[in-house]
């Protein structure tokens, strides 16, 4: 039997779009992608996947699950055996594999031991200048040394070599975890000269080790460990077996580039924070967050290089639907802005993070002249795609941002651009599909219940009183269960299905929920009272008695004044007063 964890982590290391796309073709479609099912006979494409949720439905047949569920069914193979496979497609060790377990926790052994060996050093006295400049230089203390086990290797050839053969590790060992090269008199270490960052993994095992180099002699500038079965950068964050619990407390999580920018924000008290390792966010990186929070702050370095792979995390971020702000500062990167500038400025600059949408549009603005035609011109041709793009995959909220940032720094009104879009309609009503059996304020309901599940009684009382399409009917049972997105689609035919995935994919901020659900209260509560004016109505042509007749029409009066005050001002208080 595997544990949940190794299930877990299995699941999350495998993008299920990639492997399932090594059976069938798959086309994007939205927020989700779909091809023939492969489980029966299919002409129109009715199997879908979800990359963000991690799973298939196939509407023809009815088979869905996971990644897991998906092998056992194609290969007719059991459930373990479809989890050893796709463990090992993943490069994740399981517990079950006790050949394998007993080379990694050898290799994670090692590991922690050279890491210990190394962090020794910064206390000795051949290391006194290492040991000053992280401390005076970049301001570490030697509680966050200690935690981190930061340390140094002496530019000696065979220090690392002799304490760990002296531990019964084989110079085999530690040729393929990448410490050393060469043989005999010749070996070499690979770190010598630099400071070592241990790196773990997620369980917070030691895999690998980064290095800094501490002399300009010394290139390249920023070394790690060779990849690995059990280290890969791509898949692995600086720091996250730390973060991860902070970042779920507090339900967003910072990334940055440099080993020296997560101890940096670690000083000051931001313990949410990972790192990159030498390469640009992945696919694995965001799952492994989105497994966390939805909520990402990006504070990487402000050269050319870094605003570049900000842009590209901020794409990759937000196909996964992680909400995504971007934390600025005049300095490069986050280190230097404490080293210069103190711990307040790093704590205000990532107070002042601002929406992506926000983020793009002001980039886009930097290299142009503003106070002139021209340049609010280019800027618009330059933030359309941004438009559109958002437009069209239904981030109605970060069109918004666009549109109002767009008019904040050329002081063209949203209505003005709207109309240069040729979409002078309500934002929200680009939810609205001529096609849909489901009418806009239901589409609206769905988004709300399927994002904000501490919104749901509100949302149900709601229903109670709504007047639902025969197609949104089909759907209440599931929402009145507590249904997740993966059983309420079950509930669904392909047209519907496809379009509920869509909605599930829609970022919504909590406000513009809040301000769904007030509208629609606000209209269920005109409705009653027009209907109780027209029973009214009803009963005064049929009345006969005087008092009964007086009765009734001072209390059609009331409701008419009630009426005009819900129309005039928006308040929700027909049920309170009714």
């Amino acid at each position: 039997m595997y544990s949940k964890r190794t299930i877990d982590e299995v699941k999350k290391s495998v993008d299920i779009v990639d492997f399932i796309g090594r059976y069938l073709n798959l086309e994007k479609s939205g927020s989700y992608f779909r091809g023939l099912c492969p489980f029966h006979s299919d002409n129109d494409p009715s199997f879908y996947v979800h990359p963000a949720r991690g799973f298939f439905h196939c509407f023809g047949c009815g088979e869905s699950g996971d990644v897991i569920a998906f092998l056992q069914k194609a290969e007719e193979v059991s459930f373990n055996d479809a989890l050893k496979k796709l463990a090992d497609f993943a490069g994740v060790v399981t517990e079950s594999q006790t050949e394998s377990q007993s080379l990694y926790e050898r290799y994670v052994r090692l590991l922690a031991c050279a890491a210990d060996y190394y962090h020794s050093l910064v206390s000795h006295a051949d290391c006194e200048e290492a040991k000053s400049y992280l401390t005076k230089e970049r301001g570490l203390s030697q509680q966050t040394i200690a935690l981190f086990k930061i340390g140094f290797a002496l530019p000696s050839k065979r220090g690392l070599n002799d304490y760990l053969t002296g531990k019964g590790f084989r110079n085999s060992d530690l040729e393929s975890a990448g410490l050393i090269s060469g043989k005999g008199s010749k070996v070499k270490e690979r770190f010598a000269g630099r400071l070592i960052f241990p790196i773990d993994n997620e369980s917070g095992r030691t895999v690998a080790l980064g290095a800094r180099a501490f002399g300009d002699e010394i290139v390249p500038k920023y070394l790690n460990s060779p990849e690995t079965k059990y280290f890969r950068k791509g898949r692995t964050l600086y720091n996250l077996s730390r973060a991860k619990t902070a970042a779920t407390q507090l339900d967003f999580m910072v990334v940055v580039e440099g080993y020296f920018d997560v101890l940096g924000l670690h000083e000051v008290g931001v313990q949410n924070v990972v790192g990159v390792l030498g390469t640009a966010m992945t696919d694995a990186h965001v799952r492994m967050i989105s497994g966390i929070t939805n909520n990402l702050i990006l504070f990487l370095d402000s050269d050319p290089a870094g605003l570049r792979a900000c842009r590209r995390s901020i794409e990759l971020a937000e196909k996964h639907g992680l909400q995504v702000a971007v934390a600025t500062s005049d300095e490069k990167d986050p280190s230097d802005l404490l080293k210069r500038k103190g711990s307040a400025m790093v704590r205000e600059a990532l107070e002042n993070a601002v929406p992506a949408p926000v983020f793009l549009v002001e980039l886009l603005g930097r290299s142009l002249d503003l106070t002139n035609p021209e340049g609010k011109q280019k800027l618009f041709e330059h933030a359309k795609p941004i438009m559109q793009t958002y437009r069209s995959s239904g981030k109605i909220g970060s069109f918004q941002l666009v549109v109002s940032t767009l008019a904040d720094l050329t002081g063209i009104s949203e209505d003005m651009i709207f109309s240069t879009l040729k979409d002078p309609q309500r934002i929200r009503s680009r939810l609205r599909s001529t096609r849909s059996p489901l009418r806009p304020l239901e589409r609206e309901l769905i988004m709300v219940y399927l994002r904000f599940p501490d919104l749901r009684d509100r949302l149900l009382r709601i229903l109670d009183l709504f007047e639902s399409s025969e197609a949104f009917k089909k759907l209440e049972n599931t929402m009145r269960a507590g249904s997740e997105l993966e059983e309420v689609i079950r509930a669904c035919d392909a047209q519907m299905g496809s379009e509920i995935m869509n909605l599930a994919a829609v970022p919504l901020d909590p406000t513009i929920a809040e301000s769904i659900l007030g509208e629609i209260e606000e209209r269920v509560d005109k409705k009653i009272i027009s209907e109780q004016i027209r029973t009214i109505d009803r009963k005064l042509q049929a009345q006969i008695d005087t008092g009964t007749k007086n009765s009734l029409m001072t209390r059609r009066i009331e409701l008419s004044r009630l009426l005009k005050r819900v129309r005039k001002d928006g308040e929700s208080v027909g049920k309170k007063q009714i």
